[in-house]
């Protein structure tokens, strides 16, 4: 099992997203009629009628400074300030099928799908999306920064983001058109118009199946708006707070138990020339230490690793090296990785062979990845047991294959958000008169949607490597199975080990 090289911290949020618009040139026009009432699925389409879905780097950048104020400055007292913006393309345009490879290298992608703003001195950055159509911020990070040698962790997440990102994109596009898009377009033009445009002049359809006024031609005075979302209220319910209270890695003292490999594995708890303890017996051994009772084991909960007496240590050692031996003949060693388990395809060799009887826990077996079963082991209190491989090999049928690893989902929370939109309407086109030039029309709406569920993931890292308990993930971007050109994606060939209890 391969571990990752160097540090990820990932304080995963979904918060509000504030936009500008101020349009001190214009002036508001005596209102036709009240506004419109629009029911919340209308309100979502309503950024549909947008004739460009990039959110403005000005705005993005005030955001950015406005969560670090928020989520992070307040926390450790550093007054944060941006470096530099890396825009990550999006991996497919909506209008075609040309791929976009994903390439820090290409500053200014056509279709842009996220934003990273790094913080001056390594102090964290953000990740918010660049569309319009899925106005979510994906990470909030206190300390280090992304660059094009990101490591492994980080390509993983930033990968599967820009699939969610372009996911969220397409679920939108796919309601243009609808009975709920078309109930819209119609209430904005008796409110702005005055009457129904129903009635198409010139046969112009279809551009009156995707805007306000078509009435006049193409590059005639057409009236057009823009959407944005300018503050939101999160709600926050927990299925499950994080459970494991240990955050072990692979190095000292975890690997004491380990033989000589003769290469250096240093930590901040020490320094050896042992193997690795491996991702497998850390995952497990911390799942077991989860439910263990005895004195020793209370002691050692909560308990980071440079406060260990030379008990602990041991007694934390040996759990994870028995782990390792009850693999048998399953197992690699070299001086980078630490592997143990087989598996091809759906086929398990292995079953976990931490969580048996032998540690005091129900025997555990290997189930394909499903949010149901993640969510009823959390609220139950039993930490699920996940694995993924890097690659994805196809040949008649579709297994995992390459280098994989094993870590633990501990827990859950579904996140809502309360949303104030502000829809502007103003004319645009060669031949407007000085009244429609000067015309704007402003409305604000309030919706209320569930906006996405959260994982927590202990990764094996050790602390400050993404699994402290502020690090949340958004759930979509680690179980979906888009193929990826990224190196070190263990998000294929997903399976969980769900409702592990005591034996």
């Amino acid at each position: 099992m391969k571990k990752p090289p160097a540090r990820i911290a990932l304080l995963i949020v979904t918060v509000l997203f504030l936009y500008g618009c101020n349009e001190t040139s214009l002036k508001k026009k005596d209102e036709i009629s009240s506004k419109p009432d629009l029911t919340n699925d209308e309100i979502r389409r309503l950024v549909l009628l947008d004739t460009s879905f990039i959110y403005p780097e000005k705005q993005a950048r005030a955001n950015a400074l406005n969560l670090a104020a928020q989520f992070l400055n307040k926390r450790d007292g550093i007054n944060r300030s941006i470096s530099n913006l890396i825009t990550v393309g999006s991996l497919y345009s909506i209008n075609g099928t040309t791929l976009i490879k994903t390439d820090f290298s290409i500053s200014k992608p056509q279709t842009p799908s996220l934003y990273i703003y790094n913080f001056k001195g390594a102090h964290g950055y953000v990740i918010l999306s660049a569309d319009t159509r899925a106005a979510e911020i994906l990470a909030t990070v206190g300390s280090g920064n992304i660059d094009s040698l990101a490591h492994p962790g980080l390509r993983i997440f930033l990968s599967n983001a820009v699939s969610y990102i372009d996911r969220k994109v397409a679920e939108m596009e796919s309601y243009r058109g609808d009975a709920a898009f078309q109930r819209m377009l119609e209430k904005l033009r008796v409110a702005l118009l005055g009457k129904s445009q129903k009635s198409i002049v010139g046969g112009r359809v279809g551009a009156c199946q995707s805007v306000i006024d078509c009435g006049g031609p193409p590059d005639g005075c057409v009236l057009v708006s823009i959407t944005v979302p300018i503050s939101a209220v999160n709600t926050t319910t927990y299925i499950a707070q994080p459970l494991l209270t240990t955050l072990w890695d692979q190095k000292p003292p975890y690997n004491n138990g380990q033989p000589n490999s003769g290469c250096l594995a240093r930590s901040a708890c020490g320094s050896n020339y042992n193997y690795l303890a491996g991702c497998v017996p850390v995952a497990e051994g911390q799942v077991v230490a989860h439910f263990q009772t005895s004195p020793i084991w209370q002691s050692i909960d909560g308990k980071i690793c440079q406060n260990y007496t030379p008990d602990e240590s041991n007694t934390v050692a040996t759990l994870l090296h028995n782990i390792y031996l009850s693999y048998g003949i399953y197992v690699a060693r070299s001086c980078d990785a630490t592997g143990a388990g087989l598996d091809f395809g759906d086929i398990h060799f292995t079953d976990p062979r931490g969580i048996t009887p032998a540690y005091g826990l129900v025997q555990g077996h290997w189930r394909a990845w499903n949010t149901s079963d993640i969510r009823n082991s959390l609220s139950n209190g039993s930490p699920v047991i996940i694995e993924g491989m890097q690659h994805l090999c196809c040949f008649i049928y579709c297994w995992g294959c390459g280098d994989g690893h094993e870590w633990v989902i501990d827990g859950m929370r579904d996140l809502g958000v309360q949303t104030i939109y502000q829809f502007t309407a103003t004319y645009q086109g060669a031949y407007c008169d000085a009244s429609q030039q000067n015309y704007y029309q402003s409305y604000t709406y309030t919706t209320n949607t569930t906006t996405a569920t959260q994982i927590h993931q202990n990764w094996g890292w050790g602390g400050g490597m993404g699994s402290d308990p502020s690090d949340w993930y958004a759930q979509d971007v680690f179980m979906s199975n888009v193929t990826s050109d990224q190196n070190y994606n263990f998000n294929h060939a997903n399976y969980i080990v769900a409702y592990i209890t005591p034996n």
